[in-house]
């Protein structure tokens, strides 16, 4: 849902040659979306291996290098709110503040947030425009998302068709261009509607999340060779860990990197990639304290089983 919300906003803003900037962490539609459209995309780094941390300030370099080069500020700028590899958790207000400095629309990806986080409340500023994704963040089916923009961009994104058959004098200038007329249709917007309600209570509970992530994180690190990856403390409840014991233990089971989710799900865990065991990702949003224990007793359980220590 997310990606056809980018697509619409890139398809009013973007044209060839203009540049996009965006985090090193974006997601690859992000790319895709900008080379459909005839740009480029200029990166803002991260720090590296373990944080990968981005930090705003530097989308200002970036800009000052694209104009420089280009002549022009850059078309659009994205900034992935909480990225979908570390989970984690971007300054969101310093780079609405900066964008708005510049005069560079900002585009916020809350792919990951939205719905899950009271974005009310947890944004001071707002951005040019927001995307978000209804089977991420509200539980329901794909492909859904929602598209938000502040009032002075509705009449670019939202232009209307101007469009008349030259023989039929047919006319439609009722249905958006970038949206092609109609969006979402079907069960996939059935069942987002269905989810309003749940996602209304579940966001009241956002810091309580948190907490049981970073307990959650604890837990897992108890384990010898399992670190977590991206910023400390967790903002976020998707947690990227590094695994090198488990690893060592696929190279010499004869189910290779598959033994882990087997192991898992022999337990009633599961939703672990199977054949992963050098990184993980995993969530435990939702589940309540008993259940987070089954799942941490789950990984104890089987480190030990395979020789690996648990503090």
């Amino acid at each position: 849902g997310a990606r056809y919300s980018k697509d619409a906003v890139m398809g009013a803003l973007v044209e060839e040659g203009d540049v996009v900037v965006a985090d090193a962490l974006a997601h690859y539609t992000t790319f895709v979306t900008a080379e459909r459209h005839g740009a480029t995309v200029r990166e803002v780094p991260h720090s590296g291996y373990p944080e990968y941390e981005v930090d705003v300030s530097a989308y200002e370099r970036v800009f000052d290098e694209v104009e420089d080069e280009t002549g022009d500020p850059p078309a659009l700028a994205v900034l992935t709110h909480v990225d979908s590899e570390y989970g984690n958790l971007a300054d969101a207000d310093a780079f609405i503040k900066l964008c708005r400095k510049r005069g560079v629309p900002a585009l916020l990806n809350c792919a990951y947030t939205m719905g899950r986080m009271d974005l009310r409340r947890e944004l001071k500023r707002r951005p040019d425009f927001m995307v978000g994704s209804a089977h991420k963040g509200m539980a329901a089916c794909a492909p859904c998302g929602v598209l938000a923009m502040r009032e002075e961009w509705a009449e670019v994104v939202l232009k209307t068709s101007e469009s008349e058959g030259d023989f039929s004098g047919r006319s439609w200038p009722r249905k958006e261009v970038q949206l092609l007329g109609c969006t979402v249709m079907g069960a996939p917007i059935v069942t987002m509607m269905a989810s309003f309600p749940a996602v209304v209570e579940r966001v009241k509970r956002w810091r309580e999340e948190v907490e049981k992530t970073r307990w959650f994180v604890e837990e897992m690190e108890r384990i010898e060779g399992v670190r977590q990856l991206g910023v400390r403390p967790k903002e976020h409840d998707l947690v990227k860990f590094e695994t090198k014991s488990f690893h060592e233990v696929a190279q010499r089971h004869r189910r290779r990197g598959y033994f882990l989710y087997e192991e898992l799900k022999r337990r009633g865990v599961v939703g672990l990639q199977p054949g992963q065991t050098e990184t993980i990702k995993v969530s435990v949003y939702g589940l309540d304290r008993e259940k987070v224990e089954l799942v941490i007793e789950a990984f104890h359980d089987i480190a030990e089983e395979h020789g690996i220590e648990v503090s």
